[in-house]
């Protein structure tokens, strides 16, 4: 393997595996916020392409207060299999989130702005790291131990 694609796939490796850490501590940490009760005001499902790949997504905005102030967010969790953008993972999120729903909202104490519905990491986080680390270490063996 030559040097330049072996320091591509350390360098991948290391982008997957530093974005799959922090990810993991971010839904811990969310764990760890206040929670207040939210409601849904849109839940759909948009489908369109992205460059050349057609991909689904759950829209899904919320509403909460914390403290007297009102609030939106959409993000629903960190790092779930919806980044995959397929359309029964996208139709799962959205039953999961009809419009009007009473939902438990995580709220950063320090930045009120920011929340997640669903607060702790999913075993799709972890693939980040596993696969970052493979692909670093590939790179790592084709840049030290390849004639």
């Amino acid at each position: 393997m030559s040097p330049s694609v072996s320091f591509a796939y350390a360098a991948t490796g290391a982008f997957l595996g530093i974005y799959g850490i922090a990810s993991v501590w971010r839904a811990v940490a969310a764990r760890r916020w206040n929670v207040v009760t939210g409601a849904i005001i849109e839940s759909r499902l948009k489908g369109g392409y992205t460059g050349s790949t057609f991909r689904w997504d759950a829209i899904v905005r919320y509403r909460y207060e914390m403290g007297g102030t009102q609030y939106e967010a959409e993000r629903v969790s960190y790092g779930s299999l919806a980044v995959l953008g397929w359309r029964r993972i996208a139709e799962r999120v959205h039953a999961k989130y009809p419009l009007g729903k009473r939902v438990n909202v995580h709220v950063c104490p320090t930045n009120p702005a920011l929340a997640v519905l669903e607060a702790g990491p999913s075993t799709f986080m972890y693939s980040y790291i596993v696969i970052g680390a493979g692909l670093f270490a590939i790179g790592l063996h084709g840049m030290f131990w390849t004639p």
